[in-house]
């Protein structure tokens, strides 16, 4: 088990590696689930199956006990505060999840290669296709680093994912600092296009600047507030980035776990299954799957009458009995709807808009006065 509360910041040189090695053991593990899976409805022999679910349900929770699951939700941003079943992490998460440090810095826009390649990137017409390069090859100089701080502040700022209007006026104020640079003319204009005069112009800048100082100085208060920067390892380390590729593989390894549907359903009735080595897990089971295939209430088990009309319903009677009477087998039926119930709900965040823009706006509703 996993030190409870660590969060992907407590790592340092001497423990990021176990991270790296726990998450390349989950893959291999979630990848190896679909043959599992396959193999569980082609047993009919009762004490057979029982030792596969045994063995399938040994699997899951070994990969749901790795430090790597917990951090992979951490890497996902994932809004909870608990760490949720395999099944319903591989139910959730999409194509186009992101993987990233929670302090968004970035490795990947650092560094400086050499002319060759600076060139290359310069005159291509599709720079998509060149082959990435090796940051560990000779191409690559050295890496661009600023204050930690600073620079998860920026890469924060420019997220329109944080706040669509933060990056907007980052953006104007860039483009500011680029035209006082050049010497460039730039000027304020209301939406009908009419020009300010030079004092407004003027002061207009200065409200931009203002406002970028506020985001700044806001973002800068919550990352000292929520205490996410690396403790001990370089935010800028070329481990993180071994980090994110290693995540990146497990959210692939989850996406092919639901391509083949049958199997993957497979995995939720494990979640249950497990649960039917007991007599009385099975009956549950039962109840429930008797309960689904007349639309009924899933939630509470029906009046004995009501059960008796049902077909199978005199042997779930009889099983019911047998299992010490109804308060007992509604008591134990509640807890493990319950459980099932706990873990539905989509856990990731959602995205955000891209623009502040949804309407026609006033100058003033700019925070121009």
């Amino acid at each position: 088990m996993h030190r409870p509360g660590i969060r992907l910041k407590d790592f340092d040189s001497s423990t990021i590696n176990t991270l790296i090695a726990s998450l390349q053991s989950c893959t291999r593990k979630v990848n190896l689930l679909p043959y599992l899976l396959s193999k569980t409805s082609s047993i009919n022999d009762e004490s057979e199956l029982n030792t596969h679910i045994l063995l399938l349900t040994d699997s899951i929770e070994t990969i749901q006990n790795e430090i790597g699951y917990k951090i992979f939700h951490e890497l996902c941003n994932i809004r909870t505060n608990q760490i949720h079943s395999l099944y319903y992490l591989a139910e959730y998460i999409q194509h186009d999840q992101k993987i990233q440090i929670p302090w968004r810095l970035s490795n990947h826009d650092n560094f400086l290669f050499t002319n060759k390649i600076e060139d290359k990137y310069l005159n291509s017409n599709n720079p998509g296709e060149i082959e990435p390069i090796d940051i560990l090859s000779k191409e690559c100089i050295g890496k661009f680093t600023l204050n930690p701080k600073h620079q998860a502040v920026i890469q924060t700022m420019r997220n329109s994912e944080y706040n669509v209007r933060a990056s907007e006026i980052f953006d104007i104020y860039i483009n500011l600092i680029l035209a006082e640079r050049s010497s460039i003319d730039f000027k304020f204009q209301t939406i009908g296009g009419k020009d300010f005069s030079e004092d407004e112009n003027t002061r207009y800048k200065f409200i931009i600047e203002e406002y970028f100082d506020k985001y700044y100085k806001k973002i800068e208060s919550e990352i000292d507030r929520d205490n996410s920067l690396p403790v001990s390892l370089d935010p800028n380390a070329i481990e993180w980035s071994i980090v994110l590729g290693n995540a990146l593989q497990l959210k692939n390894a989850f996406i092919n776990l639901k391509l083949n549907r049958e199997d993957f359903e497979l995995l939720h009735d494990s979640n249950y299954k497990s649960m039917a080595l007991n007599s009385i897990g099975r009956l549950c089971l039962d109840i429930k799957e008797m309960l689904k295939s007349y639309n009924k209430d899933l939630k509470v088990i029906p009046s004995t009458r009501e059960i008796q009309k049902l077909k199978r319903g005199p042997t779930i009677l009889k099983q019911i009995r047998e299992e010490g009477g109804v308060d007992k087998v509604k008591e134990a039926y509640k807890i493990f709807i319950e459980k099932e119930s706990n873990k539905t709900g989509n856990i990731f965040i959602s995205k955000a808009n891209q623009s502040s823009y949804a309407q026609v706006v006033k100058p003033n509703e700019l925070g121009f006065k």
